[in-house]
């Protein structure tokens, strides 16, 4: 499965046959994972270093490096022969052809922006999440102060109370 989906050198002994490849299909979202997790390092450490928008193109390029624009590829042939096909026979002669035309293209554009776009759009909603959870948090220690001052001057003022009410011999104990 990992010989098949991406670019990463696998062992001369493993070698290749239509069986393998037929019982290498439970392997296949391990493969994905891999790829996905990749991705994401590689998002994760160049956004230390580099602007998310950044990162993120860093990112891309990773996973469709490690893939060989596998799918990107096929999305290219599918929007070809989808887009400049009538017929089953004229989009199957398409899709065989290893050119891409302007249809695939634009669907490669598209997917990548999109990626783009959804991936940074996840970031800026984690960030307000997060200054929502802050905010929140505040909110809940600031409370807690007031509270607590409320708490306080009710207090002194009941202590301030009982000292004048001892001062004048109402406190219920004599003071000599």
């Amino acid at each position: 499965a990992l010989q098949f989906f991406t670019r990463i050198p696998v062992p001369a002994w493993v070698g290749w046959t239509p069986e393998w490849m037929h019982a290498s299909a439970r392997h296949y979202p391990a493969v994905g994972l891999c790829i996905g997790a990749a991705g994401a390092a590689v998002l994760a450490l160049a956004a230390q270093v580099w602007p998310f928008s950044v990162a993120v193109g860093l990112s891309m390029a990773a996973t469709v490096w490690m893939t060989g624009g596998f799918h990107e590829d096929g999305l290219a042939d599918t929007a070809d022969g989808l887009g400049g096909g009538w017929d089953k026979a004229k989009i199957l002669a398409i899709m065989k052809d290893s050119r891409v035309g302007s249809y695939g293209v634009i669907a490669v554009v598209i997917a990548l922006l999109l990626v783009v776009i959804v991936t940074q759009d996840t970031q800026r909603r984690q960030a307000i999440e997060a200054k929502e959870a802050a905010t929140a948090e505040v909110q809940v220690l600031r409370s807690q102060q007031e509270c607590s001052a409320q708490l306080q001057a009710q207090y002194d003022s009941a202590l301030l109370a009982w000292l004048v009410a001892l001062s004048s011999g109402e406190g219920g104990v004599e003071v000599a």
